[in-house]
């Protein structure tokens, strides 16, 4: 028996698309997030702050938050889940791969 609770137990998880729309794609080791979410009031401003972050690297997942309607950073993660992550419906891993283009950094 464990003597701690794994997060995922506990977390759900869900996908959202730059018009803040449901993507209907989730991670299988994460329950489904199925009830709707409140866009945060500063998303446009969450959007521009991420792709800024972002700029030059070839994938990284940057964390923001909303607290107070104020943009706040998480953290930046280059290997999520250590690139083993498992997308529900599988077809998004291609959907994924179809947006990751390396011959910019050659």
């Amino acid at each position: 028996m464990r003597d701690y609770v794994d997060n995922h137990d506990l977390g759900k998880l869900a996908f959202y698309s730059r018009e803040f729309k449901p993507l209907g794609v989730f991670r299988k080791d994460f329950a489904k997030l199925l009830a709707s979410v409140e866009e945060p009031s500063c998303f446009p401003k969450m959007c521009r702050v991420a792709e800024r972050l972002a700029e030059g690297f070839p994938h990284v997942r940057v964390d923001l938050y909303e607290i107070s309607g104020e943009v706040k950073f998480g953290e930046m993660t280059f290997y999520s889940a250590g690139g083993y992550i498992q997308f529900l419906p599988d077809s998004f891993d291609i959907t994924m791969g179809e947006k990751f283009n390396l011959r910019q950094y050659q």
